[in-house]
């Protein structure tokens, strides 16, 4: 009897819950920020592989302690930043995985410091338990089609506000795409 409830209650919480595709991107503006974190270089193709680097990050982010290690923490948000790209979504981008700081000159070693730009950004939501990363960023290179999102390809980044609450009933991710001038 309690699995029929728990099947019956994770149907509705689905039902209750917005997907991505149901988020409609908000035009804002973002000040510049620093973010300090681990890195890697990647593409969208190997991520879409075996060999993908960013849950590799993630797990990394876990288990070392990364976000304990950053010094001048301003939040328990992770930021995952998205920059440096090489041509457009095709090509490889650098990845920075961890925290917004207030301005600091020690970086710990294996780390990095990467600025967010300020600017003109499409800020897309979904929530989720687990949130539907993968999915808000298909929703995002569909609406990319001509006539659609105009994306600077420059800096990205994304918020995940409940860090890394193992609890969370529902999490919550914001995608902020900078957008052409």
């Amino acid at each position: 009897m309690s699995f029929l409830l728990t099947c019956l209650a994770t149907v509705l919480v689905t039902a209750a819950t917005p997907s991505a595709q149901e988020s409609k991107p908000i035009k804002v503006h973002v000040d510049s920020f620093p973010v300090m974190g681990i890195f890697t270089v990647t593409t969208n193709e190997r991520e879409s592989s075996p060999e993908a680097l960013i849950p590799r990050m993630w797990a990394r982010l876990r288990t070392e302690d990364i976000l304990g290690r950053i010094p001048n923490r301003l939040d328990n948000e992770i930021i995952a930043v998205y920059c440096d790209y090489e041509n457009g979504r095709k090509g490889s981008y650098k990845y920075v995985l961890g925290a917004r700081v207030s301005p600091t000159k020690f970086v710990p070693r294996g780390m990095v410091i990467q600025t967010v730009e300020g600017g003109t950004y499409a800020r897309y939501n979904a929530e989720g338990a687990p949130p539907p990363v993968v999915e808000l960023w298909k929703q995002i290179w569909s609406d990319e089609k001509p006539g659609g999102l105009e994306r600077a390809y420059h800096t990205d980044y994304e918020v995940h506000p409940a860090g890394l609450a193992e609890n969370a009933s529902k999490s919550r991710i914001d995608i902020y795409i900078e957008l052409a001038k």
